[in-house]
């Protein structure tokens, strides 16, 4: 007479599973923060470019005499917006006019990064609807390294001399606000040229540096933020 035997198959035990969901919870805790930092960069990168064909295409315009005559390159700071006189009150009115004022030919997602919502037109675009803080005043004697455009998260009112006494009104760090919160920061220079940070590279970037500028035959410098 045969002995018939059944093989049984055995499951994970207790101890198994829990040392298999120590592992995922490891490899996790290594993967998840590089691909935030990729997605991030990724994210900066495209606001990076994005500020860049502003200032390229604003530079474009000032050397262009088929557009002189409606828009003189770098907004003017006014009380109140007169585009004909290229005086704006506020960062939002002059992405607005770039748009309508056809110097650049895109919709308004493209003023946006993330946590900006678009507008969905011109009536409806304001400074809820757009990721930058520009400079207004800028003249050929504004250094082509000093910087024009930035997101928003990084706040500041007034350049020039006469925050110069007074550091403590410089930024030491970005606001919690969106775009990018204190995460990571857009730069782009009169010239177009353009950085991004992040994170570490934030904690020792020389603010001061880039923003205090000194007087130029006597005259300080008094270039303006104009508000989102």
């Amino acid at each position: 007479m045969k002995t018939l035997w059944r093989k049984i198959r055995r499951g994970f035990t207790l101890v198994e599973m829990l040392v298999v969901i120590a592992i995922i919870g490891i490899l996790m805790s290594l993967l998840v923060p590089t691909i935030s930092n990729a997605i991030l960069q990724a994210r900066l990168t495209g606001s990076m470019n994005n500020g860049k064909r502003i200032i390229e295409a604003i530079v474009q315009v000032q050397s262009d005499s088929v557009y002189a005559a409606r828009i003189v390159g770098f907004p003017k700071y006014g009380a109140t917006t007169v585009v004909t006189n290229n005086a704006f009150k506020d960062t939002a009115d002059y992405l607005r006019y770039l748009v309508t004022g056809e110097v650049m030919s895109v919709n308004w997602s493209f003023f946006v990064a993330p946590g900006v919502p678009p507008a969905t037109g011109s009536e409806t675009f304001s400074g809820t609807n757009h990721a930058w803080r520009m400079v207004s005043d800028v003249t050929e004697s504004f250094p082509e390294t000093a910087p024009v455009l930035w997101t928003k998260n990084l706040s500041l009112t007034t350049l020039g001399e006469q925050i110069t006494p007074r550091p403590n009104q410089l930024p030491q760090k970005l606001e919690d606000m969106q775009p990018y919160a204190q995460k990571g920061l857009v730069i782009i220079a009169k010239g177009a040229s353009a950085q991004k940070l992040i994170k570490d590279d934030l904690k020792i970037f020389a603010f001061t540096n880039i923003f205090v500028r000194a007087s130029v035959d006597g005259t300080a410098l008094t270039n303006r933020v104009l508000v989102p």
